[in-house]
């Protein structure tokens, strides 16, 4: 027993107050174990800061697909050959810089087996160098999407894209470039399909494929795809060379295609709308669809097969499209090929009502 406990005891003894002892050592006692409470234990230990959740590293966005030129490196010269046969320039019936065409309209009121009604063409994403035929394929959607709507067509049905690369290549190139290259002539493109016409998806029966475009591109469409073919042979396409004469075709409901040094730089805000520069880095040919003018802002709208999200969205417009200002226009016919689609023979004028998709003001 401590010293302590020893003395009160023998002090409580001598006084004769029990009572009072008993309630003075009670309180004691108590007061000793609380201080032994507050004693740290045997152990050590150290004081920790409190546990922060880490948040788990999101994941990395998905990496563009890599660029793949669709232009053979001469494809510009061959161009200038081409259009030797076409000396005059197109014409349809004079247009007008201010005046909006923007062909998409008649699309979002067709349907077809891969299109409802209401929606966008879809153009792309393409999986190996055949974006001339994607350019293509949207050219011929859209001019005849538009021949529907001025009632000089029953129908439009969806382009089969490897048969139209296939045509490019072999059936009206000769095997140009070789199987081991990738990419067609714009040239050979738009004289194929008049000559050679396109097949469906339906008559294809079957979908589309990086693989089967290459390989179409290497042999050719089947005999049997080249027959179905046939049926819509007999349009037309011409070289356009000038800003009026894009218009002119637009607004007549003709689309087309341009082949260009591609070569896209930043994107900026101009009257309100997103648009590209053309300031980069060559990153070779690439062939995309014009299908629309903006006369209210003087922009151009291009359909391009790299998928929906490749450039940032305007208002209204398809997606995957991206828009240029007439300076930027004016480059891209100096230094690409041009051209226009018509799903019949020669380029007939066409009533066009483009009024419900008129620019909306700023």
């Amino acid at each position: 027993m401590p010293r302590v406990f020893l003395q009160l005891k023998f002090a409580c003894t001598q006084r004769g107050t029990l009572i009072a002892c008993a309630l003075l050592l009670a309180s004691i006692a108590s007061l000793a174990v609380c201080m032994q409470s507050r004693q740290p234990d045997a152990v050590a230990t150290v004081d920790q800061e409190p546990a922060v959740a880490v948040a788990a590293p999101a994941p990395a966005a998905a990496a563009p697909p890599k660029f793949q030129a669709g232009l053979p490196g001469d494809f510009l010269e061959r161009s200038r050959d081409a259009f030797k046969a076409y000396p005059e320039p197109f014409r349809v019936r004079a247009g007008d810089r201010k005046q909006s065409a923007l062909l998409w309209q008649a699309v979002l009121l067709v349907a077809t087996g891969k299109k409802p009604h209401g929606k966008h063409y879809t153009c792309g994403p393409q999986q190996t160098g055949d974006c001339v035929s994607w350019g293509q394929a949207a050219a011929i959607y859209y001019t005849g999407a538009n021949a529907v709507q001025a009632g000089n067509a029953s129908a439009i049905d969806d382009p089969y894209q490897p048969a139209l690369y296939g045509i490019a290549r072999v059936t009206q190139g000769g095997g140009r470039p070789g199987c081991r290259s990738a990419g067609a002539y714009p040239s050979d493109a738009a004289e194929g399909f008049r000559e050679y016409g396109w097949p469906t998806y339906a008559e294809a029966n079957r979908e589309y494929s990086g693989r089967v475009a290459d390989q179409m591109g290497c042999d050719g469409p089947p005999q049997e795809l080249l027959k179905k073919a046939a049926a819509r042979a007999g349009g037309d396409c011409y070289p356009i060379r000038s800003v009026d004469e894009l218009i002119e075709s637009l607004q007549n409901g003709y689309a087309g295609t341009a082949g260009i040094p591609w070569q896209p730089g930043r994107e900026r805000n101009v009257s309100g709308r997103i648009v590209t520069e053309f300031n980069g880095s060559n990153q070779g040919g690439h062939q995309v669809a014009w299908v629309g003018w903006d006369g209210e802002r003087q922009q151009c709208i291009f359909a391009n097969s790299h998928g929906p999200d490749a450039h940032s969205p305007n208002p209204g417009d398809p997606p995957g499209s991206f828009r240029v200002t007439l300076k930027t226009l004016e480059w891209m016919l100096q230094n690409g090929e041009f051209w226009s689609f018509s799903s019949v023979p020669g380029f007939p004028p066409q009533e066009l009502d483009f009024s419900p998709l008129r620019p909306k003001s700023r």
